[in-house]
């Protein structure tokens, strides 16, 4: 029957011989006799049934798990926080839920070649860890897997995983980058939410899901490329992405939904023909300057481009049936309702066009380098909002029909 040893100097585990005088991984001079009893003691502080290794129970810095377990339990180690090194054995093939979750000293941990699957939140919350190797065996990578490792700059994915799941590198603020193999088709939600550091990503091609939020709060995201496999970008997926300033959109994309691209550092945008849909505040504070909008898109939200401070010129296809332009201000295709006023066109004075019946809601909100607006007859109706935060906005030419609070926000409204 085979004797095990654990080195006091370097906490390796090895098989002992009665003739041995070292340790065979760090060569130290070992008492094979106190080694064997070393390792019968440390043997007490796990649970194991089988070859699944339920609990750890103490609360040593150095960590080696025993010969001969092929199962590491959901929670095993959670929260060993005094635990800075823990050295897995070849034949462990599975990591549960959980196993590592909140060891927030631990600095790296190498994972054998024989591993195969890591569950949810496996290393969740794993704060000082900074590399992590996952060995090309591995074909499941869990949810919130690698979530909160806040220190973690470098990760490999291994080919054979198929999707990157929901929360799964969330907040690992110092990955800087990262790349996807072919093998993965999906993204979950909120993969890389809060991933401040991270600068480049490859998405392979044939990648036919981009979640909700994925890459929300990737400040120093300067460039990605969107395969044409992808026919939706989801809500809020760039939110607060204030690094990336171009975009390639996929040719065959049919949906930008709400919030996208809110505070994204883009300055122009060219909406590709095949697009349908704009969601609500899908651009809303970009640092856009021109957008461009296909004949393709038969439904925009009014707030797609609210709050673009900069934005001078929306450009629509003269072949688009919902929607037209007129000098870069957006109306109905009919031009009886005009839907936004760039806030950052230049000029100083604005004739509403004869023939507009309605201003929609916050449709010349925070248009701050208007001084005069002339509205005409045909005006029926002024949305909410419509002149908020037109701070310099003094003289309205027919204001007079309407009530003073359709101009809320104006200097005019401060004059009344």
């Amino acid at each position: 029957m085979s004797k095990y040893a654990l080195c006091p100097e370097c906490t390796t585990i090895f098989q002992a011989e009665d003739t041995q005088k070292s340790c065979p991984h760090c060569g130290k001079p070992v008492d094979i006799d106190a080694a064997v009893k070393n390792y019968e003691n440390k043997l007490k502080t796990f649970t194991i049934e089988g070859n699944i290794l339920k609990k750890y129970k103490s609360l040593a810095a150095n960590v080696a798990v025993p010969p001969g377990i092929t199962e590491i339990d959901e929670f095993a180690f959670l929260n060993c926080a005094k635990t800075k090194r823990i050295t897995i054995p070849d034949g462990v093939t599975v990591i549960r839920k959980g196993a590592f979750s909140g060891c927030t000293i631990l600095p790296e941990i190498k994972l054998p070649e024989s591993l195969t699957f890591i569950g949810d939140e496996a290393f969740g919350g794993c704060s000082a860890l900074k590399s992590l190797e996952i060995p090309e065996s591995v074909n499941y990578l869990g949810k919130y897997a690698i979530w909160g490792c806040a220190s973690l700059e470098k990760i490999n994915i291994p080919a054979g995983i198929p999707e990157i799941g929901e929360h799964t590198f969330e907040f690992c603020e110092s990955l800087t980058e990262i790349s996807l193999p072919d093998s993965v088709k999906s993204i979950g939600n909120v993969a890389f939410k809060g991933c401040e550091s991270l600068k480049s990503i490859r998405i392979p091609n044939g990648m036919t899901c981009i979640g909700e939020e994925c890459f929300a709060g990737c400040e120093s995201l300067t460039e990605i490329s969107i395969p044409d496999s992808i026919t939706k970008i989801e809500d809020w997926t760039f939110a607060g992405c204030g690094s990336l300033t171009d975009i390639k959109l996929p040719k065959n994309l049919k949906t930008i939904g709400d919030f996208a691209f809110q505070s994204c550092g883009l300055t122009d945008i060219d909406i590709p023909e095949g697009v349908s849909e704009i969601g609500a505040n899908a651009f809303e504070s970009s640092s856009l300057i021109t957008a461009n909008i296909p004949a393709s898109v038969k439904s925009m939200e009014y707030s797609a481009f609210l709050g673009c401070t900069g934005l001078r010129k929306i450009n629509v296809s003269a072949e688009n049936p919902v929607f037209a332009s007129v000098d870069g201000v957006l109306f109905s295709k009919d031009k009886t309702r005009l839907i936004l006023y760039p806030a950052g066109k230049p000029d100083e004075n604005y004739t509403v066009p004869e023939g507009v019946e309605k201003i929609g809601e916050w449709a010349f909100s925070g248009c701050e380098n208007l001084v005069s607006v002339t509205l005409p007859e045909s005006l029926a109706e002024i949305g909410d909002f419509a002149f908020d935060e037109c701070e310099n906005l003094s003289e309205i030419t027919g204001a007079e029909r309407f009530e003073a609070d359709c101009f809320e926000g104006t200097k005019w409204a401060e004059n009344q």
